[in-house]
């Protein structure tokens, strides 16, 4: 064999298996990156930030536990006073690689999202390479790596991989378009099924928005190909096959959406639609695709692809949404809080996927010794032009990085971010036309053009790597130091802790590995997080903290610890940096002779409904808060309402009293029960108590609870609160809490003998009435199930948002339990799906037993198919432009 035949070899094994190649590249240059700039796995700092470091980093030390053993999948306790475990994973955490952070230490874990990170782009430069190798088999080598690498540092990877599970859809849908195209040429099916179920399984929020475009792009591709003899195969096909995959997909769709519809997240789509804006902020959204437009000049090149007219008409469907907010609003069920456009990863794909349409059939030109020179210019200014744009970028990032950077510091762009984004990538284009024009004029190559476009793609991803990376990227050490904290307690008992102020991510406490009420996903329980509110614990868009309450509230949920920044004498645990202090709590288990099947919580004030609570399980007719009055020259400043709701003139309100027993005081003050991120009466007031200053700018997003005042006793007391402006407000008072009747209390309350174990409450009480209740601090859920003496007893939602159940007179043997709503319909549903997809391999697609190929079957699947994708262009277009427009005039 000669070098010759040996160099060709070579090079068609290159080609073949290019796409193992291709991540290697994303691996060097992530590393390269990671030198450059301190990151890990070299460096020391991490790029996760914003959802990544409040949702996913804490969740996966979670799902640590939850693999070690530490703690429950189904009932998990260390979020939100408890809540399934299921409907989160499979909205953040469903990864494969989600596994290896048994090998990862919690303390290092911020630092793994950069490997975690890594590892999920070279997957993505593996599907999409591959894609593109399958389906392009003529594609330069050059074009499939310049491409691989476009698609996997774009706009949407760079800004959105704070949600990195999203990265494992984007990571899938290459395989799943290649599965469809693989069904309109009436080859196999089964690459569709598995990758449509993989797809919605690992996130079925994205994985829905993602069934949306599959059902335009099967409808668009089926009615251009009405006029082939075995299309209504094709459509009978897709149709069984989608029916097949969404069976396979219940175990998790069904549980995961009745968790999401009790969320806090749900809200009416009609008066979204109505209220919104026409435009998007597209000053975020276009810098979503802009790192694309470079390719736009290859579309012009004459491909042999039959269908790039559709896809170019799609590219065109899916970019409407990036500027008419009612579409983009509609694209994701009605609304979003932050992250517009979350299938723009889809017009990425469209634009290198017609792009690579247009030169599969371009032949490569050989050079020869008449043009040698030509190329030889050609190839000059091809590499002058590349090089121009390297230090282009380079000064001009320097120079501009302030106003590029406008995105990761406050997770939307700017005008001014904007105009810097478009004066770079407008820079760009124009050299990429100018190399264009060369190669049309057949001055450069293919492999020239080629090889220019992997320059830009490594250009690209250099730019968008320490725009949107390095930019919100920090050092680990502050996490460490809070995770010193982890099995720091040494107590058996079933326990909560709490935080006194928020000082870290709400979820981080879970994290650590203590059962406690915070939690901040889309999945926080609505129910709860209105509950939790009126106990006067702090929370605000779908965050619950664990901090706020009072001491009878904490008591009442067990918040037997709360940890303090600093050192404190007498603290009853410490690390360097942080204080534990042990509190009294109340038994778990209280019983009742009072009825909790109600779920309201009586009371107007936050305070009064405290004092509701403590009546109803504990004080009968005492009362353990002592509401006090505003001195009687502030009085006109505070008006209460017809309408139960006080209205408040900007001025100063002064409390003046005497505290003889002694007391914990609070203030507080609270307007409505809604998950909005901001109210009208935030920050809006300063805080003094007998001169001292205790808080200002209350309420806010990071403290809206109870706010401690201190503890005092046989003295006089006097409240100020500033107001900075008029306001209204439900609930507003200053207040006291008896400590020695609430010490007695926790001692002479009639309770169970409860104990936690093995995912269960167990225990026994001795009933001494014929109907008692039994009062357990657990979020309610339709999952809780009790027994008494093994009788199935009704659970019922007290106080709106906790547990309790039934006693009878006599001996009663407790056992509280958790069972995943949906579970069981959707794994015999799944069960079924197999079952055909196991059948359909066997008897269609190996033995070619059954042909599914009825004219009549076939005809309905044709229209039905075509019919449903209209059907969804009209749901998504047409209908929220029609609500916004109505919602415009009235």
């Amino acid at each position: 064999m000669n070098f010759g035949t040996l160099l060709k070899k070579v090079n068609t094994y290159f080609s073949k298996f290019i796409f193992f190649v291709v991540p290697l590249i994303v691996l060097s240059l992530f590393l390269i990156f990671a030198s450059i700039y301190d990151l890990a796995p070299i460096g020391s700092k991490t790029v996760a930030w914003c959802d990544m470091e409040q949702q996913v980093i804490p969740l996966l030390n979670m799902w640590k536990d939850v693999l070690e053993g530490k703690m429950q999948f189904s009932y998990n306790l260390a979020n939100a006073g408890g809540m399934s475990f299921f409907g989160v994973f499979f909205f953040f955490l469903s990864s494969p690689l989600s596994l290896l952070v048994v090998f990862v230490d919690k303390a290092n874990m911020l630092g793994f999202a950069n490997t975690l990170l890594m590892l999920k782009m070279m997957l993505i430069s593996f599907t999409f390479s591959f894609y593109l190798r399958r389906k392009y088999k003529e594609l330069n080598n050059f074009f499939v790596i310049a491409f691989s690498l476009f698609f996997t540092f774009s706009g949407f990877i760079m800004m959105y991989y704070q949600n990195i599970i999203w990265l494992d859809v984007v990571m899938m849908f290459p395989l799943l378009m290649l599965g469809c195209d693989y069904l309109l040429e009436n080859k196999s099916v089964i690459l569709y099924i598995v990758t449509t179920t993989i797809t919605v399984m690992i996130n079925y929020y994205l994985g829905i928005i993602v069934i949306f475009y599959v059902v335009l792009y099967m409808g668009m591709n089926i009615f251009r190909k009405r006029k082939e003899e075995d299309i209504k195969k094709i459509a009978l096909n897709f149709v069984t096959s989608s029916l097949i995959a969404s069976l396979c997909a219940m175990v998790v769709l069904i549980p995961s959406f009745i968790d999401y519809a009790n969320s806090g997240r749900t809200s009416s789509i009609l008066e979204s639609l109505k209220n919104s804006w026409v435009t998007t902020s597209y000053v975020t959204t276009i810098p979503l695709i802009l790192g694309t437009i470079i390719i736009i000049p290859l579309f012009f090149l004459k491909g042999k692809s039959s269908n790039k007219i559709t896809k170019i008409i799609l590219l065109v469907i899916m970019s409407i949404p990036l500027i008419i907010d009612p579409i983009n609003k509609m694209w994701h069920f009605g609304s979003y809080q932050a992250f517009p456009c979350r299938f723009a990863f889809i017009n990425t794909f469209l634009f290198l996927d017609i792009a690579s349409s247009s030169l599969d059939s371009i032949e490569e030109v050989k050079i020869t010794k008449v043009n040698l020179i030509k190329w030889g210019l050609g190839l000059l200014v091809a590499i002058g032009g590349c090089v121009y744009s390297y230090f282009f970028e380079k000064n001009y990032v320097d120079k501009k990085i302030g106003d590029l950077t406008k995105y990761p510091t406050s997770l939307w762009g700017n005008t001014t971010s904007f105009e810097a984004l478009l004066r770079y990538y407008a820079i760009i284009l124009i050299i990429v036309i100018v190399i264009f024009i060369l190669f049309k004029m057949k001055i450069i190559t293919k492999r020239m053009l080629g090889l220019s476009y992997i320059s830009f793609a490594i250009l690209e991803s250099i730019f968008a790597f320490r725009i949107y990376a390095v930019t919100p990227s920090r050092d680990t050490g502050s996490y460490k130091d809070y995770y010193e904290l982890s099995n720091v307690i040494e107590d058996e008992s079933f326990y909560r802790v709490k935080t006194n102020e928020k000082i870290r991510n709400v979820n981080d406490l879970g994290a650590l590995g203590y059962n406690n009420l915070g939690h901040y996903t889309s999945l926080t329980n609505d129910d709860y997080m209105n509950a939790i509110k009126k106990l006067g614990y702090s929370s605000y868009w779908m965050e619950v903290g664990a901090y706020g309450g009072t001491i009878f509230t904490d008591a009442l949920l067990l918040n037997k610890y709360t940890i303090y920044s600093g050192n404190k004498a007498d603290a009853k645990y410490s690390t360097k940096y942080y204080s534990i202090m042990e509190n009294s709590v109340l038994p778990l288990g209280i019983v009742t002779s009072n009825d909790l099947t109600d779920e309201k919580l009586e009371g107007k004030s936050r305070s009064s409904m405290q004092d509701y609570i403590y009546r109803l399980l504990i004080g009968g007719e005492n009362s353990l808060h002592t509401l006090y009055e505003p001195d009687a020259s502030s009085k006109n400043l505070m008006i209460e309402n017809e309408n139960n709701t006080y209205s408040i003139n900007k001025g100063k309100i002064v409390y003046k009293f005497n505290v003889t027993n002694k007391q914990t005081l609070y203030f507080e003050a609270f307007d409505q029960y809604t998950n909005s991120l901001s109210q009208s009466i935030n920050e809006t007031m300063t805080i003094y108590c007998n001169g001292s200053y205790i808080r200002g700018s209350y309420p806010s997003q990071s403290y809206n609870g109870s706010v401690l005042l201190g503890t005092f006793e046989n003295q006089e007391v006097t409240v100020s609160i500033n107001v900075s402006k008029s306001i209204t407000c439900s609930s507003f008072s200053v207040f006291g809490i008896d400590n020695n009747r609430l010490e007695d209390d926790i001692k002479n309350v009639k309770h169970g003998d409860i104990k936690y174990a093995n995912n269960k409450f167990v225990g026994t009480y001795e009933g001494q009435e014929e109907k008692e209740y039994m009062f357990l601090p657990l979020s309610y859920s339709k999952g809780i199930k009790a027994k008494v003496n093994g009788r199935n007893v009704n659970v019922y939602k007290a106080f709106g948002g906790f547990v309790a159940f039934e006693l009878s007179k006599g001996l009663n043997n407790i056992e509280v339990y958790f069972t995943q709503p949906g579970l069981v319909p959707g794994l015999l549903l799944t069960i079924s799906g197999i079952a055909l997809f196991v059948l359909y391999i066997i008897f269609v697609e190996k033995k070619k037993k059954i042909n599914l190929d009825n004219k009549v079957i076939g005809n309905i699947c044709y229209y039905a198919t075509i019919a449903l994708s209209v059907i969804v262009f009209v749901v998504i277009y047409i209908v929220p432009i029609i609500l916004n427009v109505v919602g415009q005039v009235r």
